[in-house]
């Protein structure tokens, strides 16, 4: 919500301030939607993530997200936009989140060392689109936990096939498909490879488009 929203919070609600800025993410668009839901589904699991990151983030909608959720977790916010880093710490700040437990960082994909120097990811974010998806696809996939979970958003539900693609020669399964209108959220994780696995793979995502 923005300041200017004076209605009481719905109950069983986590507020969120975010006020309309130049750097993505309103908290209104069906992907952001999406990639809630998904951190919403984290947040029942027993095994609570430590180490999250949101890459693309924004104005840090769903860093700060995992953080009220999380808030034993490190989450670092990471975005190749200057003024979109600024906007995150801004908005963290208005959160009252600390920068001890969120961090905001310009980098370039995994470029600033400061996402290296924090080892894998139990949880990585990456609402963007569906180009730069795949071709993250090594690099978001390697920097995840062995029992870690990729949130994938930005992209249309006709473009998951050829993003999937990408993400099934790095050994990764879907676990859950999140669609609102014609926008999905996919959550991955690591997979054992077996023939009959890798088979029945190839038959559900082989098209691509």
């Amino acid at each position: 919500y923005g300041s200017h929203v004076t209605q009481v919070q719905p109950a069983g609600s986590l507020p969120l301030l975010v006020e309309a800025a130049q750097a993505f993410g309103s908290g209104t668009h069906p992907t952001t939607h999406g990639c809630l839901l998904a951190l919403g589904d984290i947040k029942q699991h027993k095994r609570r993530p430590q180490n999250i990151l949101d890459m693309g983030c924004g104005s840090a909608i769903l860093a700060i997200a995992a953080s009220l959720l999380f808030q034993n977790a490190r989450v670092m916010a990471a975005d190749n936009d200057v003024i979109s880093v600024r906007t995150a710490a801004k908005n963290r700040q208005l959160n009252k989140v600390s920068q001890r437990q969120m961090k905001a960082v310009y980098s370039a994909g995994f470029s600033n060392r400061m996402l290296s120097r924090n080892g894998r990811y139990d949880v990585i974010l990456a609402n963007i689109l569906a180009r730069p998806l795949r071709q993250m696809a090594q690099d978001l996939t390697g920097h995840l936990s062995p029992h870690g979970q990729l949130i994938l958003s930005g992209l249309l539900t006709s473009q998951v096939n050829w993003v999937m693609q990408a993400y099934l020669s790095c050994s990764m399964r879907l676990k859950k498909h999140i669609i609102i209108g014609e926008w999905s959220c996919l959550v991955l994780g690591h997979r054992r490879i077996n023939p009959a696995q890798k088979d029945r793979d190839k038959y559900q995502w082989g098209a691509g488009i």
